[in-house]
């Protein structure tokens, strides 16, 4: 209590930005920034940014830092990154770490990761970094479309041996801090801050890139092999995981055989399921697919033949796989057309084993019935009330032989009418139809 007030102190965090406004459009020099706040006093500075604003898009410097990175960066007079931004780690694990990524007027010229004196370029394969290139060029807003087509395009680093999981680590660490930096100034937990002044809509600073659409044929094939890749997964899973295989492979060569063979088509199924979804994302349309394709493809290689076990002895033999498809010939049909191969083998090979799982699931039910049924005769043959249950039990026990199980030759019985000719255009024709009832 101070005089005649009464005094709460106050505890967390404080959000807030400095905003300047000429004729409702954002103006000036801005500042955002997270204060931490013990007994209503500040006691550290969690974030801190500035950038200048031009008729409601950033323009000239910015500047934000955190406990650990500070950006360097400037936007041009229309809006779009230009010049160096340099991302500069000065506290925590990565302390000492640089990445300085070149603009001009929006486009992307140049990337490199600096630690320990050590020089990294990253080379962005796919991503065009020149703006005199003809094609569809298109300005979009630093936003997480555009980080992810540089994160994808995150190539060239591999050069430096055990680099590669550090300098994405830093390229998504820095590219999320810059978003967060960027719309610190427009919104604050998901809260938009403008939004209650009218006709206030905040740019998002822009980039240039060129854009690769997909042809109508290509989205067909995309979406096709991802379906055709679910099927032919769930085949060999469904194979793969199968009790009655995994009991039985031992007294069935062909079981034991397409074990080994359904395992090999696993790894090369999971190699074009990774492929495909990329080409599925929104960022590979911003990417030269043809340029990057031998980093994101390394080739389908299958065996001429298959090692395996049966009957405690190793067995070799040679299976038929589809074409090798090497990365020089790569491209999205081919690697459509493979896939439909690939599903189109495994449905053949399934109907060889089908019958044999078959036929084995049908003598485990079997055999589980005929124990229920010798069971209930030992329990109650004596029983004068269940003797004639416990003698229709033993005769129904008597007709079970597993030796006339047969497996169906067809992967979905059916009864079929054969006809034997086809019907006309009219199937009945009646003149004169008369009915009397006499009642």
């Amino acid at each position: 209590m101070e005089g005649d007030h009464l005094k709460y102190l106050s505890n967390g965090v404080e959000n807030a930005v400095d905003a300047y406004f000429t004729d409702g459009n954002a103006h000036k020099k801005w500042e955002s920034r997270k204060l931490k706040i013990h007994n209503s006093e500040v006691t550290d500075t969690l974030f801190l940014s500035f950038s200048n604003f031009d008729n409601n898009h950033f323009s000239g410097d910015f500047f934000a830092v955190n406990p650990n990175l500070r950006i360097f960066g400037k936007t041009d007079e229309d809006g779009f990154l230009h010049g160096e931004w340099v991302f500069d780690y000065y506290g925590g694990q990565n302390n000492g770490v640089k990445e300085i990524r070149s603009f001009d007027k929006g486009v992307l010229i140049g990337h490199i990761i600096v630690k320990d004196g050590n020089e990294y370029e990253i080379k962005h394969i796919g991503l065009d970094k020149s703006i005199d290139d003809e094609g569809d060029w298109e300005s979009i807003e630093v936003d997480s479309e555009f980080f992810d087509v540089i994160f994808q395009t995150n190539f060239g680093k591999k050069e430096k041996e055990g680099q590669s999981e550090f300098t994405d680590n830093i390229i998504q660490h820095s590219s999320s801090f810059l978003r967060k930096s960027i719309f610190s100034y427009i919104k604050i937990n998901d809260n938009y801050i403008w939004s209650i002044i009218d006709d206030t809509k905040i740019q998002l600073p822009l980039l240039k890139i060129k854009k690769y659409p997909y042809s109508s044929d290509e989205l067909v094939q995309i979406k096709e092999a991802r379906e055709n890749i679910s099927k032919a997964k769930e085949i060999v899973n469904n194979y793969l995981k199968d009790p009655q295989v995994e009991l039985n492979k031992h007294a069935y060569r062909e079981l034991a055989l397409y074990y080994e063979i359904y395992s090999e088509y696993i790894d090369e199924i999971v190699k074009l399921e990774k492929v495909f979804d990329l080409l599925s994302l929104p960022s590979y349309e911003f990417i030269n697919r043809e340029e990057i394709m031998p980093y994101i493809f390394e080739g389908l290689e299958y065996p001429s033949e298959v090692t395996f076990e049966f009957k405690d002895e190793i067995k070799q033999e040679k299976v038929e796989f589809p074409e090798n498809l090497k990365v020089e010939v790569a491209s999205i049909k081919s690697l459509a057309e493979h896939v439909n191969e690939i599903l189109k083998m495994l449905k053949a090979k399934l109907e060889i084993v089908e019958p044999i799982i078959e036929r084995n699931r049908k003598r485990f039910e079997i055999e589980d019935k005929k124990k229920e049924l010798q069971e209930f005769i030992s329990r109650f043959s004596a029983n004068a009330s269940k003797s004639k249950q416990a003698t229709s039990r033993r005769k129904l026990l008597d007709k079970l032989d597993l030796d006339e199980i047969q497996p169906s030759s067809r992967k979905y019985p059916a009864i079929i009418f054969e006809q034997e000719r086809e019907a006309g255009d009219q199937i009945l024709h009646i003149e004169n139809l008369a009915y009397t009832n006499n009642e």
